[in-house]
């Protein structure tokens, strides 16, 4: 019995998900590849522990959201990230609380939005939608703090971030 709930695709490879499959003979749980020409059943099964709800490509990613809490002997809390050439699971893992469920997941670059059961996203209030920017994304950590001067009088300002090198910063006063 199969259970496809979502299917996006590449120019090479058809993506799957949703429940349990017995296609050509292999039990399947959660997410499969296939030929999009041939329908063959391709060497890629990320053994993923629960129903994948929707998918989404992006700049050479696919993403996959759902019940899950695990892909492989990962742990995946209902949002996975894996090379759509390679297939290898990628190493992003956004904070998602263990009973997180994803319905819906839109893709633009290495940017997710995501939709479904949840209060909070990678630590942040986020009632039912949660956008993930690209890792490396420059995040300010520190605001600079403002202050008074006087006319001709020099000040310092500081501030801090994270994010891919180089990074620069701009003042607009």
């Amino acid at each position: 019995r199969a259970l496809v709930l979502a299917l996006t695709r590449t120019a090479t490879v058809l993506f799957a998900g949703g429940g349990m499959y017995n296609s050509q003979g292999k039990l399947i749980e959660g997410l499969l590849a296939v030929d999009p020409i041939t329908g063959q059943l391709l060497n890629w099964l990320p053994q993923v522990d629960h129903l994948v709800w929707s998918l989404g490509i992006g700049k050479n990613t696919l993403f996959a959201g759902g019940a899950f809490s695990k892909v492989g002997t990962s742990t995946r809390t209902a949002l996975a990230a894996f090379d759509a050439t390679t297939g290898v699971l990628k190493n992003w893992a956004p904070s998602m609380p263990t009973n997180a469920v994803v319905f819906s997941v839109a893709a633009d670059g290495d940017t997710l939005y995501a939709g479904g059961m949840f209060y909070n996203a990678a630590g942040k209030y986020r009632p039912g939608l949660a956008v993930f920017p690209p890792v490396g994304t420059p995040r300010i950590s520190i605001q600079p703090r403002g202050t008074r001067v006087v006319p001709d009088e020099s000040v310092n300002l500081t501030v801090e971030a994270t994010g891919a090198a180089p990074l620069s910063y701009q003042w607009r006063l």
